[in-house]
């Protein structure tokens, strides 16, 4: 098994991909002491979005996103793990095709295993660096829908350079305990490949062309002097699928910024069978930012989902965050919500014995309700998924 294996209840119709996902194991392909896979997944989606408050307007979206991701392990000691992502980076205020897209390495870094997961009732040990993806909390991807991590991505931790170590623990449950050290990635592997992406400087684009710098953000201080810590826990207490998810984060303030940003968060999802050909997969967490983006600003987001997937072929999922939010500079005290449901059909499950490679293909609905600062709106969305394990 890769040293990349985490055993998350992963969203079925989320748009996110788990920290270190792995590749099903049946796809690995060996060679010698050799060893890799790859999975794909992509997805067009429309969006249809109704502004109730000034601007009061209609517009679509269309765009195309999609993960890249494998690893390769040299031997049993050495793991090489990527991510390559594309991504609509910016949230639209008006119509277009294929807008604010971006192409760029999302993860890249590699893990030593000190102690390999050999004994089922033994821990092990990892160490790892590069490009990595800080583990702290879930909802940024194991929220369910089309919408339903939108403002759960608020507190991810993404795009940074570090290093940590990885101790598997397997008793009462499967854990592990993660402790890392980084800071904002603002070197080459944060260039945006695809040409016309959003200008450099540009600060409401999550990524921008090479040489882009995030000038005043809690973490990019070049320094390893940012650090988080998470438990992630399976089978909790021998409950099957039951999962805790726990982490704290420190990111220091840059010279401009106001304050250092301290972050809480806990988790806790489940999947099980509701009766033959009916699971439910519910979940729930909470985080607490203070000093967010090294502002003058406290967050709190409760977010509550789940999806229940009907004999392989239908998945039905609802989901709902609060963010209440306090930015004392300016005395602005308000509370954010987005709330959706979203049907997916898995059609590619009917067309699998005549053409096998279809088998990946699901269509989704989706309807989202959010009002942030005041200013609400609706959208209705439709998507095409397609994923493949190569």
């Amino acid at each position: 098994m890769p040293a990349s294996a985490d055993g998350s209840n992963a969203s079925t119709t989320g748009r996110r991909v788990a920290p270190d996902t792995e590749t099903p194991a049946e796809n690995e392909h060996r060679f010698g002491k050799l060893a890799w896979a790859a999975k794909l997944e992509t997805w067009l989606q429309l969006d249809n979005v109704a502004n109730s408050g000034p601007p009061n307007s209609l517009f679509s979206s269309l765009f195309g996103e999609g993960t890249l991701r494998g690893y390769v392990n040299i031997g049993e000691y050495f793991t090489i793990n990527g991510l390559l992502s594309l991504e609509q980076v910016r949230d639209q205020a008006s119509g277009g095709a294929f807008v604010d897209e971006a192409l760029y390495i999302q993860r890249l870094y590699g893990v030593i295993n000190v102690t390999p997961d050999h004994a089922a009732d033994r821990p092990s040990l990892h160490l790892f660096g590069g490009k990595t993806h800080p583990r702290f909390g879930m909802g940024w991807y194991a929220a369910p829908g089309l919408y339903g991590t939108d403002f759960t991505e608020d507190y991810e931790l993404s795009d940074k350079i570090g290093f940590g170590v990885r101790i598997n623990l397997k008793r009462y449950g499967e854990h592990r305990l993660t402790l890392e050290t980084f800071h904002a990635d603002n070197g080459f592997l944060n260039t945006n490949f695809l040409p016309g992406g959003p200008p450099v400087g540009d600060p409401s684009a999550k990524r921008a062309p090479f040489g882009f710098t995030v000038g005043g953000e809690a973490g990019d201080t070049n320094r390893f002097d940012n650090f988080a810590a998470a438990l992630h826990s399976d089978n909790l207490f021998g409950i099957d699928k039951l999962t805790l998810e726990a982490g704290w984060a420190k990111q220091h303030a840059t010279p401009t910024d106001v304050r250092d940003e301290y972050s809480r968060v806990l988790g806790l999802s489940w999947e099980g069978p509701l009766a033959p050909g009916y699971v439910l997969k519910p979940m729930a967490e909470f985080a607490s930012l203070s000093g967010q983006a090294g502002l003058d600003l406290d967050t709190n987001y409760l977010t509550l989902g789940s999806e229940l997937e009907i004999r392989e072929l239908w998945v039905l999922a609802v989901n709902a965050t609060w963010r209440d939010v306090r930015e004392y500079d300016v005395s602005d005290y308000h509370t954010d919500l987005t709330t959706g449901a979203t049907v997916t059909h898995k059609f590619g499950m009917l067309l699998a014995n005549r053409m096998p490679w279809a088998e990946g293909f699901a269509f989704s609905t989706g309807y989202r309700f959010d009002r942030r600062s005041g200013a609400e709106r609706h959208t209705v969305g439709f998507q095409l998924r397609y994923e493949r394990s190569l």
